[in-house]
C-alpha cells in the first residue's frame, strides 16, 4: 500500500524541521511532488 505523506509528515518522519525538508527539494536531494501548492512525499522513496 502507498502512502503519501505531507510536508509536515515527512519532516516528522525524518525527524527534520520543515525548513530543512523544503531546503532539500530545492536542491533535489529528496523526491517530491507538487499537488496544487502542497508538496506531497511517498514514504516508500523516504525510507
Amino acid at each position: 500500500m502507498i502512502y503519501i505523506m505531507t510536508a509536515l509528515e515527512a519532516a516528522e518522519f525524518l525527524r527534520i524541521k520543515t525548513d530543512t525538508l523544503y531546503t532539500l527539494i530545492e536542491k533535489d536531494d529528496l523526491p517530491a511532488s507538487k499537488l496544487g501548492n502542497q508538496w506531497r512525499f511517498v514514504q516508500e522513496d523516504l525510507v
